[in-house]
């Protein structure tokens, strides 16, 4: 029952993630007390569950305890590749994950940016049974940046003056324009994958259970990094770009048509986004769509943002498409549900 849980000890970031996950909408809660106060209200308002699987009266059922054969989640600290990582699974030894999602923050943020999201996707029906794990890299600081930390460096007046003065002549170069420190990048982002992919603590689960994503310059180095791994190392479990763009075009459309509809991409874009413009997201989504890449494209009506509640529940849809794929072929291949791993998942390489 909603009046039995003391919510008021739970966090607001666990108050959100549980307020999203029920499709609720947080424009209204400024507080704390109001997220606990809407919370209770939407767990009251949900349908009750009779042990026999009939609908009940009065109030709702506690939400579903997790499955015997998951372990409750747990956060460590893992280095894959070149970063630092915060990894959050709810595998047990011996059960692997189903996908791995790899998120890097936006430019001048954190490893953090993204620690909302292993709590939202167990709260929803489509994911509370799945073993997943999530890796979430922390960017260095960089000096040419202004001591942000950045995946390369950036010269934020440069690109804000492109986008918003340049006209279209200066646009297209830009975009056509391979920025110092992102062939590097590109690198770091392979090398992070490929250890990820490979990695024992996290199922040995290879590059086709991996998820490359990000936010803003996160979004723009999984797409770099993503689209560019060679064909002969396989295409990864999909791409996720929040609040990106396109950049050196020519390059990323021949890669992009290396992979075609294998790979699966999940963009999003604010409409009224004032520092990456909403026209930049139509560019991207052409560029991936004329290649033959199978892409889910959201627009919403926020800025520079992950977008409302709604938005997350959409990724989340993309993931169960994504995680149900995989693991279909795999038992198609005669690979079971998964591969096992020797030790429990998130350990330190």
């Amino acid at each position: 029952m909603a009046d039995q849980e003391d919510l008021g000890a739970l966090s607001v970031k666990e108050l959100k993630a549980r307020l999203t996950g029920l499709g609720a909408s947080l424009d209204d809660c400024f507080e704390k007390s109001d997220l606990v106060a809407k919370l209770r209200k939407t767990l009251a308002a949900q349908p009750a569950q009779s042990g026999g699987g009939g609908a009940g009266g009065g109030g709702a059922a506690a939400a579903p305890a997790p499955p015997a054969s998951l372990d409750s989640p747990t956060t460590t600290r893992a280095t894959y590749g070149a970063f630092e990582c915060t990894v959050v699974s709810n595998c047990p030894p011996g059960v692997a994950p189903e996908l791995v999602l790899v998120l890097q923050h936006g430019y001048g943020a954190s490893a953090d940016q993204f620690d909302f999201l292993p709590a939202f996707l167990w709260g929803r029906p489509e994911h509370r049974a799945a073993p997943l794990a999530f890796v979430f890299p922390q960017a260095p600081i960089d000096a040419a940046s202004g001591g942000m930390a950045a995946w390369w460096p950036i010269n934020v007046m440069e690109w804000q003056q492109t986008f918003f003065g340049g006209g279209d002549a200066g646009i297209a170069k830009f975009l056509r324009t391979e920025h110092p420190g992102m062939a590097a990048a590109r690198g770091r982002a392979h090398a992070l994958v490929r250890a990820v992919a490979a990695a024992p603590a996290l199922g040995a689960v290879g590059l086709g259970r991996v998820v490359l994503g990000g936010f803003s310059q996160g979004a723009m180095v999984a797409l770099d990094g993503g689209l560019s791994m060679p064909a002969g190392e396989g295409t990864l479990g999909g791409i996720v770009a929040v609040s990106g763009l396109p950049l050196t075009v020519d390059t990323w459309s021949g890669w992009a048509r290396g992979h075609g509809a294998a790979l699966h991409v999940w963009q999003s874009h604010g409409r009224s986004d004032m520092l990456l413009p909403f026209a930049a997201a139509g560019w991207l989504r052409d560029l991936l769509t004329q290649a033959g890449v199978s892409l889910g494209f959201e627009a919403h009506g926020g800025g520079h943002d992950m977008g409302p509640p709604q938005m997350l529940v959409k990724l989340s849809a993309f993931l169960k498409g994504r995680r149900e794929s995989i693991m279909a072929a795999a038992a198609a291949e005669g690979g079971g549900g998964g591969g096992g791993t020797a030790g429990g998942v998130g350990g330190a390489e």
